[in-house]
């Protein structure tokens, strides 16, 4: 288990407090609408280093102007981003994790009445445990199921829950 979440028999039952800004509804509708009348692709390609962790990715932005940044996966990457952010960005915590908790999937969760699958590898650096849990525990869905995979990281259960993938999407579209 990583260090920095929750034991699992802490997990099942996760619900922190969620902040969300009184304009969140009006602020994601709007980035929404911005976003289809652009239109357009994502697209990434390989960045010619010899070093194929870095990519170049593009996309269409507002009004059309392109959003161009370079994906980059630190060599020997351990730790959640936001952890190595902070290192060399000390004193920012709090401006930090209170952006990230504006588009966090715990935010939305309320919001989602569809039927949810969801997985969550319990060594995950990537997506913590308990950010999946709080999600989950906030979900307005009454019909929704979570995959725990005790053993792995982000990968998850993979192709081994396809099968049961298939047959929950079969059962609620």
């Amino acid at each position: 288990m990583p260090r920095f979440d929750l034991p699992p028999h802490e997990l099942a039952r996760y619900r922190p407090d969620i902040r969300e800004p009184e304009d969140f509804d009006a602020f994601w509708q709007s980035t929404l609408a911005g976003s289809r009348q652009v239109g357009g692709e994502i697209l990434v390609s390989p960045r010619r280093q010899p070093d194929d962790r870095h990519r170049r990715v593009r996309r269409p932005g507002f009004a059309g102007d392109p959003v161009k940044a370079w994906l980059w996966a630190p060599r020997g990457a351990t730790g959640p981003l936001p952890v190595r952010y902070l290192r060399v960005h000390r004193g920012s915590e709090e401006q930090v994790f209170d952006t990230l908790s504006s588009f966090d999937g715990a935010t939305f969760a309320a919001r989602i009445h569809a039927p949810a699958l969801f997985s969550v590898g319990l060594h995950d650096l990537t997506c913590p445990p308990s950010t999946v849990y709080a999600a989950y525990n906030h979900l307005a869905s009454e019909t929704r199921e979570i995959d725990v995979h005790p053993f792995n990281e982000h990968e998850g259960g993979q192709a081994h829950r396809w099968p049961a993938q298939a047959a929950f999407a079969a059962a609620h579209l």
